[in-house]
C-alpha cells in the first residue's frame, strides 16, 4: 500500500483508490517512486493492487518540480479533485487500452488552491476549499470566492465592534473543514492552535462564528442520529461532540451573543428610544447601544417563558388542556436611550438556558411610532 497523506475513492473512475500527498521518494505502492507531485491509482475495484511498472504504471505527476506539493485529494460526483496551493486538477475519466490506462484530467490555473491539507470539504453544491485569501467553491470550473462577507477575518481589517478574533496567518496550515447538516464548518487559529469555527450556510449565504477548538471534523452516528464530532486542537487527544440539541458544554455554560448593525430608524434627528417590544423564546440578556459606542449598553433580562405551558398546558382533570402554549412570547422593555443611531445586543452566559429572537419594534418617544425590525 502507498504511504500517502491523502486518499479518496473514485467510484466513476472504476472504483479505484486514489493516493497522493507523499512526503518521501519511496512512498509509492511497494516502495515505488513518489514525490510531492505524484498521484497513484489502484486497479479498478481492487484497492490492494497497484501497477508500478510500464506500461501499466498507474500514476500521474502534476506540474512536477513547480515547488508546490500536493495538499489533498477529494472525490465529488464523477470527479476527483487534487489540490496544490495555487492550482487544482480535475480528474474526470479513465481511457486507453487495457493494461495501459490514461487518467484524464484538466488543470484549473486560477491562482488559488488549497492552503491546508484538512481545509477541503465536499458538499452537494460543490467542493469547498480554503486558499490564503478566503474560502472558494468549485464544481470543476473556475472557483468562486464565497467568503467576501467575512473577508476581514483574513485581512485583519475588522470593525471595532467585532471581538471574535482574526486569522493567524503564521498558523494557517492548521485550518480544517468539514460538513454537517448541510453547512460548512471551517476551523481557524487566532493564535497558534485552532480556536474559532466559521459556519457557512450555502442555502442562505449566512456566516456564523463558534468558539470550537477543532483540529478536524467528521459526521458520525454516536447514538440514534448523526452528530458533528471533532478532534480538539490542543491538549489531550480527546474527541468532542457538537449538536444544536446540547444546552451546555460538559457542565459549563454555552455562551452566545449577537449584535446588530447601526440604524437611525428612518429619523436622522437626535431622539429617545423610549421602549421596545420583543418576540422570542427562552431567556436572554438585552441591551441597546447608541451612537457607535462599543459598550452595548445596560443589560436587562427578557424572559420569554410561556406561563401557560408548564402550569396549564398539561392534560389534567378530564384529559384536556386548560390552555394552549404559544410559540412566541412578547415582552416589553422601557429603555429611554438617547441618540441618533441605535444597535441591539443580545447575550447569554447562563447554564442550560436557550433563547431565540424573532421580531422587535422600537418606539420613539418624540413621534410615538414604532420602527420594526424583523429577525
Amino acid at each position: 500500500m502507498p504511504k500517502a497523506g491523502s486518499i479518496c475513492v473514485w467510484p466513476s473512475g472504476g472504483n479505484r483508490l486514489v493516493a497522493t500527498r507523499f512526503s518521501t521518494t519511496t512512498g509509492g505502492p511497494a516502495g515505488a517512486t513518489s514525490s510531492p507531485d505524484h498521484v497513484w491509482f489502484s486497479d479498478p475495484g481492487d484497492p490492494e493492487t497497484w501497477h508500478t511498472e510500464a506500461p501499466e504504471e498507474n500514476d500521474v505527476q502534476l506540474y512536477p518540480g513547480n515547488g508546490e506539493p500536493i495538499q489533498a485529494c477529494i472525490a465529488w460526483k464523477e470527479f476527483v479533485f487534487v489540490f496544490k496551493e495555487t492550482s487544482f486538477f480535475v480528474f474526470n475519466s479513465v481511457s486507453g487500452a487495457e493494461g495501459s490506462p490514461d487518467f484524464n484530467f484538466r488543470p484549473v490555473d486560477a491562482g488559488v488552491g488549497l492552503v491546508s491539507p484538512r481545509a477541503v470539504c465536499a458538499h452537494t453544491t460543490g467542493v469547498y476549499f480554503m486558499s490564503r485569501n478566503g474560502v472558494y467553491r468549485t464544481t470543476g470550473q473556475e472557483p468562486e470566492l464565497i467568503s467576501s462577507l467575512v473577508d476581514p477575518v483574513w485581512s485583519g481589517e475588522v470593525s471595532p465592534f467585532y471581538t471574535g478574533g482574526i486569522l493567524a496567518h503564521a498558523s494557517i496550515t492548521n485550518r480544517a473543514m468539514g460538513g454537517w447538516e448541510d453547512r460548512i464548518y471551517l476551523a481557524f487559529p487566532t493564535e497558534s492552535a485552532n480556536s474559532r469555527v466559521l459556519v457557512y450556510d450555502p442555502l442562505h449565504d449566512w456566516w456564523s462564528l463558534y468558539n470550537i477548538p477543532a483540529s478536524c471534523f467528521a459526521s458520525f452516528r454516536v447514538s440514534s442520529a448523526e452528530e458533528l464530532v471533532f478532534g480538539y486542537a490542543s491538549g489531550s487527544n480527546h474527541v468532542g461532540r457538537h449538536s444544536t440539541s446540547y444546552t451546555n458544554d460538559d457542565g459549563a455554560a454555552l455562551e452566545s451573543r449577537w449584535r446588530g448593525g447601526w440604524a437611525d430608524l428612518n429619523n436622522p434627528d437626535v431622539k429617545t428610544l423610549g421602549s421596545a417590544k420583543f418576540w422570542g423564546t427562552g431567556k436572554v440578556q438585552q441591551a441597546t447601544g447608541s451612537d457607535f459606542r462599543q459598550d452595548p449598553g445596560t443589560l436587562a433580562t427578557l424572559d420569554f417563558s410561556d406561563p401557560s405551558a408548564p402550569s396549564w398546558g398539561e392534560k389534567e382533570w378530564g384529559e384536556f388542556e386548560w390552555a394552549e402554549p404559544r410559540g412566541l412570547v412578547q415582552k416589553a422593555r422601557m429603555t429611554a436611550v438617547l441618540g441618533t443611531t441605535f444597535s441591539l445586543y443580545f447575550a447569554n452566559s447562563t447554564l442550560d438556558q436557550e433563547w431565540s429572537m424573532h421580531r422587535t419594534t422600537q418606539h420613539l418617544r418624540e413621534i410615538n411610532k414604532p420602527a420594526t425590525v424583523n429577525g
